[in-house]
């Protein structure tokens, strides 16, 4: 499916056996949960019972949010970027899904927007990196023959791009993105590879394997 999912089934429903369930479920890849409700029929006609699945499913919609909203304001003070960005996969396309800036200081989430033929986004940086699934640093974007005529890095020109591939079971399963500090700039500008990882590391707070 490309998603997660979130399975409710309940012992007593006559339309969709425990067996139907148990199959979509082993099916699926993680992220998963499967939740059993007690004397719940397939259409959840008890009153109870709709609004304890409706609570579930907007709780868990408010957790993700706050999640991405934790993330961004983290992935922004450590590496005292202007602005970033998260960009998740699903079924073959990428999606914009939060965003951040510092000027003015703001954290946006639950955005579900497709960045094909953004103007706002590096397109060309965020394709490349989902495609080789290897973290990238881009001293003067502007300079870089693969990126150079990328749309947004033509109008806004930023000093220096960090983009880190998110991955999920050995594959992409979304691209965490904002401008560098100039400290990995530098390093990205010396091409060594050890200490461009390092400077990924130290921004992101992650190991990035070499």
């Amino acid at each position: 499916l490309g998603k997660a999912l979130l399975v409710f089934h309940g012992p007593r429903d006559e339309v969709v056996g425990i067996e139907n369930a148990t199959k979509i479920f082993a099916a699926a890849k993680h992220p998963k949960s499967f939740i059993s409700l007690d004397d719940a029929d397939h259409l959840l006609t008890k009153r109870e019972d709709a609004i304890y699945v409706a609570d579930v499913i907007v709780r868990a919609r408010f957790v993700l949010d706050r999640l991405f909203d934790r993330m961004m304001r983290i992935v922004i003070a450590s590496a005292g970027a202007p602005a970033g960005a998260l960009i998740l996969q699903r079924d073959g396309h990428l999606f914009l899904v939060a965003t951040a800036t510092v000027n003015p200081e703001r954290v946006t989430v639950g955005l579900d927007e497709p960045i094909a033929g953004s103007t706002t986004l590096p397109l060309t940086v965020i394709q490349y990196v989902a495609r080789t699934m290897e973290p990238l640093v881009l001293a003067a974007p502007e300079r870089d023959p693969r990126f150079g005529e990328d749309p947004y890095i033509v109008q806004h020109r930023p000093k220096s791009i960090l983009t880190l591939p998110l991955m999920h079971q050995g594959r992409v399963a979304g691209v965490l993105l904002h401008s560098a500090s100039l400290r990995a700039a530098e390093l990205a500008r010396g091409g060594d590879p050890d200490e461009v990882n390092r400077a990924i590391e130290t921004v992101f707070g992650v190991k990035v394997d070499a």
